[in-house]
């Protein structure tokens, strides 16, 4: 706590909110670090401060007054104190004038987090007139789509900057329709609440969700509006295991897209339904519905999404045994995942190539390519995803009958799994697996039952390849 206590002046122009920004921050800290004298004191500005206006009959002459004579009542042990109805005045004066300080600093705080936004480089910021127009919060959403996938945390504090332009839109001085408004507002709630799905906050992605949705009705009754929110909220309803909700949305997007004849949209929503049907346990399906995608995009106008529809049929092929052929694509796709591969998919990519291997029975390629990538994914952070690689590696070892290195390895499953706090399930299935281990019954069955219920429980991380 600073020993230098705010002068008499300071705490007053603090109350009457006339204090600079950076010295108020400053009184505001020193307060909230106890200090007890400056804190009565600000009790006592308070009531000659604000009292007059919560009792117009008390003159400041009279607060001076009963001031004094409270200093000498204080000496009296048999006197009371000051009166409840004065006292009560107290606390009212002092809440308000706390209330404003710290909204004022918490003001002052997204401000300055607002002016380090990657990407919001060059835009009005909160409080300047020309944040809260049409032109800033377009700009705002648009940086943020082209972030999403590359840089997801900047894309959301770049779509929460272009929600909060939106709500601050006024029909009388940006000249745009309440219904308008309300349809930009639900365009940006709906970024942001994607940006969340990405970001793994499935709870709060839900709740600006659903305030995206509730914006709409308000709104024009756009229906390519719909079809994006249709399509977003799809995507989150696979995150949360709601999948029958998902599809349906989807399809929605989709017979939306090809009734406004927006065939690139349309092969978007294919692709995605083809991603997730796949990601639930359904290859040949998922296949199905990525290569009508295909035929559906223009793969010259976007290669990227033509790669990724691309890189999920590869996946696909693998879940179905189809190892020569996969081995194929990869080989022929080398160039598109250099130019297009995070470095996040780049580990997926390589723990792929570890069941490829393993598929072709290149036994001692396989065990690299798995102890690089549950390495790799354990530094990034991405426990869980290194545990389910490490179920491909003891596999590997099963088939060398390396049982010492088997059992190190599911101990070590084990302790992850406590640490970071799985699921009961989750748990559980490493728990028989190790007991099965150690009664030397491991199978291969039992190892692809684990990896495939423990894959199912994995809403840690999204799928393979996201899609805008």
């Amino acid at each position: 706590m600073s020993d230098r206590h705010p002068a008499r002046e300071t705490l007053e122009s603090f109350l009457t909110g006339s204090l600079p920004a950076t010295a108020a921050k400053a009184v505001v800290t020193h307060l909230l670090e106890g200090c007890l004298p400056c804190r009565e004191a600000l009790n006592h500005l308070s009531a000659t401060l604000f009292l007059p206006l919560l009792h117009p009959e008390l003159s400041f002459e009279s607060l001076e007054e009963e001031s004094l004579e409270e200093e000498s009542l204080e000496m009296a042990e048999d006197e009371t104190a000051i009166s409840a109805e004065l006292d009560a005045a107290y606390d009212i004066a002092i809440s308000s004038a706390f209330a404003g300080a710290l909204k004022k600093a918490e003001e002052i705080r997204y401000l300055e987090e607002a002016r380090t936004v990657a990407g919001a480089e060059g835009l009005p910021l909160p409080g300047d007139p020309e944040f809260s127009t049409v032109a800033t919060c377009e700009t705002l959403l648009d940086r943020s789509y082209a972030v999403q996938l590359s840089h997801p945390e900047a894309a959301l504090r770049l779509a929460d900057l272009a929600a909060l332009a939106a709500e601050g839109l006024n029909p009388e001085i940006n000249g745009v329709g309440t219904a308008e408004i309300a349809d930009l507002q639900a365009r940006a709630w709906s970024e942001v609440a994607n940006s969340l799905r990405i970001t793994g906050d499935l709870a709060k992605a839900e709740r600006v969700m659903a305030r995206a949705l509730d914006c709409r009705t308000r709104g024009t009754g756009d229906t390519r509006l719909l079809a994006r929110l249709s399509a977003l909220s799809g995507a989150l309803a696979c995150a949360q295991r709601h999948f029958d909700e998902a599809f349906r949305l989807l399809d929605v997007a989709y017979s939306i897209y090809i009734s406004l004849n927006d065939r690139s949209a349309a092969g978007r929503a294919l692709i995605a339904r083809g991603l997730y049907t796949g990601y639930v346990g359904d290859p040949l399906e998922g296949i199905h519905y990525l290569l009508q995608g295909l035929n559906t995009i223009d793969r010259v106008q976007e290669p990227k999404l033509a790669f990724q529809a691309l890189h999920n049929i590869v996946l696909l092929r693998v879940e179905l045994g189809e190892y020569e052929e996969a081995s194929r694509y990869l080989e022929r796709m080398q160039p598109l995942y250099d130019r297009y591969l995070s470095d996040v998919e780049r580990l997926k990519l390589r723990w792929v190539e570890g069941k490829i291997a393993a598929g072709l029975g290149r036994l001692k390629e396989a065990e690299a390519a798995f102890l690089e990538a549950s390495r790799d994914f354990d530094r990034a952070g991405l426990g869980y995803r290194a545990a389910l690689v490490s179920l491909d590696l003891v596999a590997v070892w099963l088939r060398q009958s390396r049982t010492s290195e088997i059992r190190h390895r599911v101990a070590e499953l084990l302790s992850t799994f406590r640490a970071i706090g799985v699921e009961r399930e989750a748990l559980a299935g490493i728990l028989l697996l190790r007991d099965a281990v150690e009664c030397e019954q491991t199978t291969f069955e039992l190892l692809q039952l684990i990896a495939t219920s423990l894959g199912k429980l994995d809403n840690r991380t999204a799928p393979p390849l996201e899609i805008h």
